[in-house]
């Protein structure tokens, strides 16, 4: 796991939170009587970096309400896998990249975007 957070560029636990979700799929299963750890394919996880980044633009200077998918799921009030996860299902419709940054660092969604995506009836504004 600690390759595969280096390999897609995420923070902890986020790695783990994406193999928990079933968005990282290891071809070898681990835990086992044979393997300890999950194997994962490299051409996978540049699958996920891929599809992370399919819909986005660079973020343009006058954007100044994108701010990184880490930062966007508390001014939503949700988790970074449900960021994520919308983001897979191109649920935005606006989703860019900050060039200066790398990997889920790099994508940036406006908070204001996210929140009628996550509302539940418990949350509040």
């Amino acid at each position: 796991m600690n390759q595969v957070r280096a390999y897609i560029y995420v923070p902890r636990p986020v790695e783990r939170l994406l193999f928990e979700a079933g968005i990282l799929k290891p071809w070898l299963i681990g835990g086992t009587g044979i393997f300890k750890d999950h194997a994962f394919a490299k051409c996978d996880m540049d699958e996920i970096r891929w599809h992370l980044t399919i819909d986005t633009k660079p973020v343009a200077n006058d954007e100044t309400d994108m701010v990184p998918i880490l930062q966007a799921q508390k001014l939503a009030y949700c988790s970074t896998l449900e960021v994520v996860q919308l983001n897979l299902e191109h649920r935005f419709r606006i989703l860019c990249t900050d060039p200066n940054e790398t990997g889920i660092f790099s994508i940036v969604v406006n908070p204001e975007g996210v929140k009628p995506l996550v509302r539940w009836k418990d949350r509040e504004d």
